[in-house]
């Protein structure tokens, strides 16, 4: 189950990440670029934001947990629409195709949406059986449309097709390669490969489509590379991994083999600061999101980065300005 905050409901998240052709390298670590929402119920505030996901377009998606809806937003902030769930939202992510899936944790389901928040399907029930679950918490979808789920406490990883057709799985309750102790953050890259988070084991195992083992990193502590509870990642446009390090009240950065690579936020309040980041998500032009759990604010993030195309910081700040 979730560990225990200052808030009587704590979400947890996975996303997949959009696909692009690695052409070009970060120069050095995000920093902070803007920021959106302020604690409350109303339209736009947020109280408990847990996931976030973009799509190819731009848009923005975010889990307002404790509020029980989804709120979508586009680059800059606006919110453009929303709609609420009758359960407990943990994972979400969002399709090449644009449908929005999104993991419910305690309904031992998964439900998926087209982008205006109209009810596509669902599938799942409470087991161990084959497409069955224990508090599905991560979800991603790679670009084939193939949706994997982070079935935490049945301690594996299962793979469905778009419409929630079985498609394989993969481990089983462990420490070793392969094993899973609470999977909860999952993420696909370009090429297909599968990052898992285990927020209770504190480590990164990559995996490729079918479940074979690649490599692994992490570990509990506090130096760079190690995690104190981590609990949502995710995977840019040209493969770097992020890992919300939600007890270190920062996001760590890897290389797609697991190098560190490097870190921003500090626990506070203050511009590029977290209180329990939660939710990251990536999108197709090197921007970061960051769902402050408890500071209520969605937190963006942006890297001057050398293009093959002679793209410039600027010009890239000014696709959200």
């Amino acid at each position: 189950m979730y560990p225990t905050l200052r808030r009587s409901c704590f979400g947890l998240l996975a996303l997949a990440a959009l696909t692009a052709t690695p052409t070009r390298i970060f120069a050095q670590p995000p920093v902070y670029v803007s920021q959106w929402g302020v604690s409350g119920s109303g339209q736009g505030q947020f109280r408990g934001p847990n996931a976030v996901a973009v799509d190819a377009i731009g848009f923005i998606y975010v889990i307002d947990l404790n509020n029980t809806r989804m709120q979508k937003f586009n680059s800059s902030g606006a919110l453009l629409n929303v709609w609420p769930f009758p359960f407990f939202p943990s994972g979400l992510a969002v399709s090449p195709a644009g449908n929005v899936y999104v993991a419910d944790y305690n309904g031992h389901r998964v439900q998926k949406y087209a982008p205006n928040g109209i009810l596509l399907g669902q599938w799942g029930t409470n087991g161990v059986g084959n497409g069955q679950f224990q508090f599905p918490a991560g979800i991603a979808v790679d670009a084939a449309n193939r949706v994997y789920v982070a079935d935490s406490q049945n301690h594996r990883v299962q793979k469905f097709d778009a419409n929630g057709v079985y498609l394989g799985q993969w481990g089983s309750h462990g420490t070793g390669d392969g094993q899973f102790d609470y999977p909860y953050g999952i993420a696909v890259d370009g090429p297909g490969f599968v990052y898992v988070l285990e927020a209770t084991g504190s480590r990164v195992q990559k995996f490729d489509s079918n479940g074979v083992f690649q490599t692994k990193w992490g570990g509990i502590g506090g130096s760079p590379g190690l995690f104190n509870n981590p609990f949502w990642i995710a995977v840019d446009f040209a493969g770097n991994v992020y890992v919300s390090d939600t007890y270190n009240y920062r996001v760590q950065q890897f290389s797609s083999t697991g190098t560190f690579l490097s870190q921003f936020g500090s626990y506070g309040a203050g511009n590029g600061q977290f209180t329990y980041p939660q939710g990251v998500a990536a999108d197709s032009h090197g921007f970061i999101f960051v769902a402050d759990y408890l500071n209520d604010r969605v937190e963006m993030f942006g890297t001057p980065i050398t293009p093959a195309s002679n793209t410039t910081w600027g010009r890239l700040k000014a696709l959200y300005h």
